[in-house]
């Protein structure tokens, strides 16, 4: 996939990263590990509700220190959460139902971006 600026994203995060100081990319980890226990805090809930769609705003603006995700990126990474292995795992240990909750909150927050940019 390819950034406005014609980058592949892969290429923007790695511009992204580089252009981090050691205190950015500290900040942008525990900011990622906050999100992402929060999200596991949330497993079992409904993935549609405003609690979990509050922090799928949270986690969108972390992707942000990366590349900026178009809702169909987003929606390519929800699937990644659950068929990447590497992906699968790492969600896993935070809950066994966390890849599949991931995938879900992702996608309603990736259709709502989508219909209201419309």
């Amino acid at each position: 996939m390819r950034s406005k600026n014609g980058d592949t994203l892969i290429e923007e995060s790695q511009r992204n990263y580089a252009r981090d100081t050691p205190a950015d990319r500290e900040r942008i980890r525990l900011e990622g590990d906050a999100v992402y226990q929060d999200l596991a805090d949330l497993v079992g809930s409904d993935p549609e509700s405003p609690e979990v769609q509050s922090v799928m705003l949270r986690w969108h603006h972390h992707l942000r220190n990366f590349y900026e995700a178009s809702p169909e990126v987003m929606k390519g990474l929800a699937h990644l959460y659950t068929d990447h292995p590497d992906f699968a795992a790492l969600f896993q240990r935070m809950d066994p139902e966390m890849p599949g909750f991931m995938r879900q909150a992702v996608i309603i927050y990736a259709d709502s971006i989508a219909k209201h940019s419309k």
